[in-house]
This record gives C-alpha cells, sequence and structure tokens, in this order.
C-alpha cells in the first residue's frame, strides 16, 4: 500500500505534467494570461506544468526511500540468519 500512493503520486505528476505541455502548446506557448487576475481566475497550462513538475520529485524520493528501507531490512535479516547462535547451557 505504501508503494501504490507513492507510485500514484508520481503518475499524477507525469499526467499533469503531459496535460501542461499538450494544453500550452495547443494555446502556441502563449503566455498571456499567465496572471490569474488576467485570465479570469483560470489556471494557465503553466500553472498546470508547475504543479506536475514540482510532485515529481518527492514521490521519487519517497519511492527511493522507501526501496532503501526495505533492502536495510532484508540485510538485517540475512546478517541476523547467519550469525552463529551460542548453545544454550554450560554445554
Amino acid at each position: 500500500m505504501k508503494y501504490l500512493i507513492r507510485f500514484l503520486l508520481l503518475m499524477l505528476g507525469v499526467a499533469l505534467t503531459t496535460l501542461g505541455l499538450v494544453y500550452w502548446q495547443s494555446r502556441g506557448f502563449s503566455l498571456d494570461g499567465l496572471l490569474l487576475f488576467d485570465n479570469g481566475w483560470r489556471p494557465h497550462p503553466i500553472h498546470i506544468l508547475a504543479l506536475g513538475i514540482s510532485l515529481i520529485p518527492p514521490s521519487l524520493w519517497e519511492i527511493f526511500v522507501l526501496e532503501a528501507a526495505a533492502a536495510k531490512a532484508a540485510r538485517e535479516r540475512t546478517d541476523a540468519a547467519l550469525t552463529p547462535r551460542e548453545p544454550l547451557g554450560d554445554g
């Protein structure tokens, strides 16, 4: 479930970036109405593009952190399984 949320955020970031670029291209890469009050309070394609770009790095970072934590836990389990244990009692 942890990975699902992170990958959904990554997918949303890529989708918003693509949508922003395609929408901006359809408007001829115009900067008219970049400020919200000039545009009737509608988002400009650059706003959508910026939102998408801002979502990608944090979601990738979280995926890398989860992978590192999973690798560390697996390494610790392997090390614990391979360490010799002392016998119980005086022997």
